[in-house]
């Protein structure tokens, strides 16, 4: 994933160090990872306790 040369400018400009544009990449990149990452995590989760509340309410049914 490239960052467009405008946002280094940018963020060269607006931080006091000199934005290193492969640096952010990195950071783009796990960042990303990680949100896909906890998305699938809460999917699951919800999974998880859908399963449990219908059994649950299957057993107040039975």
């Amino acid at each position: 994933m490239e960052l467009p040369n405008y946002w280094c400018k940018k963020l060269q400009r607006n931080s006091n160090f000199l934005a290193c544009c492969h640096c952010l990449d990195m950071i783009l990149l796990i960042v990303s990872r990680r949100q896909r990452y906890n998305k699938v995590w809460k999917q699951q989760n919800n999974l998880k306790r859908n399963i449990k509340n219908a059994h649950s309410s299957m057993r107040k049914c039975a």
